[in-house]
């Protein structure tokens, strides 16, 4: 396609003819390479401009060396020396005290008798502390020095025979007129009584002692075999109570005792009639004056029960009571 353009040419006007289509293929020519630069030019742009983004501040690079060199000369610095002190420190203990037995042929056999309390004693120790880096890592003994001796608790051992408890001062047993038994249960079921009523009146409950309930046993055994109620003994010329204790059955250890004695007829035998015998003796001023007689210390009870004793008891089913008390220390 051709077309006619004025063209001024100096003179005057003229007409020029132009081809298109040269035009247009000078035009995509032109496109192409400009396309071209542009695709060339880009990349390399963006590379610039991600460097860029990438640079890293003189101030923080300089931060960066300084902390790698840091590292560095951490690295090759040596291990640092162990933080080691020492110190001394004293600590109080206790020394034990040993019990020390000892037989003794004044008491009976298989009764103990605590003569001296023991004491602990005390020691100081003197450690010299090691600690290392704060944790302790020695400990060594520097001295010991005893500030307090311990006192041995001394404990004597009875080893005296018991004499039987139906031998009578003569050597002669108690006679074998009424068929009895001994009753452990209302015996300790007496003593539980007493120790109540002992501190509910603010004293000290007391300890069953064995020698006490054996001549207490005897006691009422020989009220029931003989025929009488009373602290005086037939089978001993009418002798108290201290005679039979003393003399009889050698608990010289004691020195003070007492004597309380109580009977119920009943065909039951229970707590409710113990129970009653001792309210028997409450309501006696001398026989609960015993029972809450401040220096007394051991007590022991000897229960005996007959279904037929004689016209002491009225032939009926009867319970004898005999309370011994004890104090062997002043």
């Amino acid at each position: 396609m051709i077309f006619m353009e004025k063209k001024w040419n100096g003179a005057g006007w003229r007409r020029v003819r132009i081809n298109k289509r040269k035009i247009i293929i000078w035009i995509v020519v032109l496109s192409l390479i400009i396309t071209a630069l542009i695709l060339f030019k880009t990349p390399k742009d963006k590379k610039i401009k991600s460097d860029k983004e990438q640079t890293i501040p003189k101030e923080n690079n300089d931060k960066f060396k300084d902390k790698e060199n840091k590292d560095l000369d951490e690295e090759s610095k040596p291990d640092p020396e162990p933080n080691t002190i020492t110190t001394e420190k004293s600590i109080s203990k206790e020394i034990e005290y040993k019990t020390i037995r000892e037989e003794d042929n004044t008491l009976e056999e298989g009764k103990e008798l605590v003569s001296r309390e023991g004491k602990k004693g005390e020691k100081t120790i003197v450690y010299k502390l090691t600690y290392t880096d704060g944790v302790e890592t020695d400990r060594t003994i520097i001295s010991e020095e005893i500030t307090k001796e311990a006192v041995d608790e001394i404990v004597k051992i009875g080893t005296k025979k018991k004499k039987e408890l139906n031998y009578d001062i003569r050597g002669e047993k108690l006679p074998d007129n009424h068929s009895y038994s001994y009753r452990e249960d209302l015996e300790k079921r007496m003593i539980d009584l007493v120790n109540e009523h002992r501190e509910n009146n603010g004293l000290q409950a007391l300890e069953k002692a064995k020698d006490l309930r054996d001549s207490a046993r005897y006691k009422s055994l020989a009220m029931l075999q003989l025929n009488y109620f009373s602290h005086d003994n037939p089978n001993f010329s009418d002798e108290s109570m201290g005679h039979l204790i003393y003399d009889i059955f050698e608990l010289t250890h004691y020195i003070g005792i007492g004597e309380n004695l109580g009977t119920i007829s009943s065909t039951v035998l229970s707590d409710d009639a113990i129970e009653q015998v001792f309210k028997n003796l409450k309501e006696s001023p001398g026989h609960n004056e015993n029972m809450l007689m401040e220096e007394f210390e051991y007590i022991g009870v000897g229960v005996v029960y007959a279904k037929k004793p004689g016209s002491q008891y009225h032939s009926v089913p009867t319970i004898l009571v005999t309370q011994h008390f004890g104090q062997e220390n002043f």
